[in-house]
């Protein structure tokens, strides 16, 4: 079902209509994600900050997980690397201020 179109500016921002903001709740601050359907569509679906710090998370892992293939980075040394990471990123979480 169509809701609406918009168009894309010079700068690559798209305002979204009125009644698809409504529609969807999407506010300021909203996170959205993209991502591509099983025949090469775009999707667009509005996620909360939890799902948008997973899926940040997701994209990051493979990210390192191509940069090291092209490098050579083995297994083992890459495990390493992920494990250090995961707990400096678990004594940033647990020491934050609230």
């Amino acid at each position: 079902m169509i809701l609406d179109i918009a168009k894309v500016t010079a700068n690559g921002q798209v305002t979204l209509p009125k009644r698809v903001r409504e529609r969807y709740g999407i506010r300021e601050g909203s996170r959205l994600l993209f991502e591509q359907g099983p025949e090469g569509e775009l999707r667009v679906r509005v996620i909360d900050e939890r799902e948008a710090t997973v899926e940040a998370w997701r994209s990051l892992q493979a990210i390192v997980a191509d940069d090291a293939a092209r490098q050579g980075i083995g297994e083992e040394e890459l495990l390493q690397a992920i494990e250090e990471g995961r707990q400096e990123a678990y004594e940033a979480w647990r020491t934050r201020k609230r």
